[in-house]
């Protein structure tokens, strides 16, 4: 009977243990949401500090890159005045040149006058090509700019979406020719 009571004993000793196991995964199994929730919280947090720090960066290169596209924008408009004023001025070159050759043995006026119209041409395409210079180089920064744009646009996109914010980011392309 001693072996019996000894045999049960050992028997009801690895049920307490396993019963205080059984309670303590429960108590866990309480404690683990609230500890996930927490750590979800703080990197919550963490990326929404990241996110606005983003969309500070992001404001403040705006602020300082948008004179610079203002300043590209006017040039463009400025060059196409020069190209229009040198079309013009070659058309009306071509129509003093063809009453030049019409009146050649007349008078060595249109010969000087032609001069000074090439002389006037050749500055203007001067102009021309020096705007067209300065605009390249403003061109090259601008795309470096858009793409700095880009890369903290995606940076923004790989924090996620917070739904109480909204981002409108707008980009224009312009063709010179």
């Amino acid at each position: 009977m001693n072996q019996k009571q000894a045999a049960a004993k050992i028997h009801v000793e690895r049920l307490q243990k396993r019963n205080e196991i059984i309670a303590r995964i429960e108590r866990l199994k309480i404690k683990i949401p609230i500890a996930k929730y927490n750590t979800a919280q703080a990197e919550n947090r963490r990326l929404k500090q990241e996110r606005n720090e983003a969309q500070a960066r992001k404001a403040e290169l705006q602020a300082r890159d948008e004179p610079l596209k203002i300043r590209a924008d006017n040039y463009k408009a400025r060059l196409q005045g020069r190209e229009r004023q040198c079309e013009k001025a070659s058309e009306s070159l071509n129509r003093t040149l063809a009453e030049i050759k019409k009146c050649e043995n007349k008078s060595v006026e249109y010969e000087d006058e032609a001069a000074e119209r090439d002389r006037d041409i050749l500055r203007i395409k001067k102009k021309v090509s020096k705007r067209r210079a300065e605009l390249e180089d403003l061109e090259r920064d601008i795309v470096k700019l858009e793409k700095t744009a880009k890369k903290y646009e995606q940076n923004l996109e790989r924090m996620g979406e917070d739904p109480t914010t909204e981002i409108q980011v707008r980009v224009v392309f312009r063709n010179i020719n």
